[in-house]
């Protein structure tokens, strides 16, 4: 999880592409660094995340659309964040839709760039 800007502005969650690549402190230009509370979240085996690529908890049998939304709620909970903003690019954004499927209660908007959808059978 990358740093927060500011502890009291809107949460706001920046779901990166790959899977693979990680969150880049550049994600953060888009957002007012006065107005959200931005947090970079590396999936499972990407980027700064534990467990890492090498270890068993990030084998792909570990590691399904189901676990990572389960890591972002578990993430939501433990920030304190009632609903919160969700940036998804690329895989980002599939992952974006499943979480706000799964949680629609705890976004507040859903912003998608580069647009990745798949079949129903390959997400869930």
């Amino acid at each position: 999880m990358g740093g927060l800007r500011d502890p009291d502005g809107k949460p706001a969650v920046v779901l990166h592409g790959g899977p693979g690549s990680g969150a880049a402190p550049w994600w953060r230009q888009f957002f007012d660094p006065r107005r959200y509370r931005v947090v970079l979240f590396d999936q499972r085996g990407c980027g700064h995340s534990l467990p890492n690529a090498a270890e068993d908890l990030a084998a792909l049998e570990n590691n399904t659309t189901a676990h990572l939304v389960n890591d972002m709620e578990a993430l939501r909970e433990l920030l304190g964040v009632e609903k919160w903003l969700l940036f998804g690019a690329s895989w980002g954004s599939t992952l974006g839709l499943s979480y706000a499927v799964e949680h629609p209660e705890r976004v507040s908007e859903l912003v998608l760039w580069a647009l990745v959808t798949t079949r129903a059978k390959d997400v869930h």
